[in-house]
């Protein structure tokens, strides 16, 4: 984020054990990747195959923020 405005890709997070992965901008609601928002509990699913936002969707959304937080900072810095 340091060398331009961040307008789409894919951004993540670990709060151990919980890591969090978000994409950033449109997503194609036709295609397999079509979620925006995946979360994994890394002490129980190492390999992130099991993707836990769905059921977890308090811990998703204080995570989403707390991504979104400096993706905002960024846009606003690269006008």
């Amino acid at each position: 984020m340091r060398e331009g405005r961040l307008e789409h890709g894919s951004v993540a997070m670990v709060d151990y054990p919980r890591k969090m992965q978000t994409r950033i901008g449109p997503i194609e609601a036709t295609t397999p990747n079509s979620v925006r928002d995946h979360l994994f509990r890394l002490d129980q699913d190492p390999q992130e195959m099991h993707d836990i936002a769905t059921a977890n969707p308090d811990v998703t959304a204080r995570m989403r923020a707390s991504i979104e937080a400096p993706v905002a900072q960024n846009r606003e810095r690269w006008p």
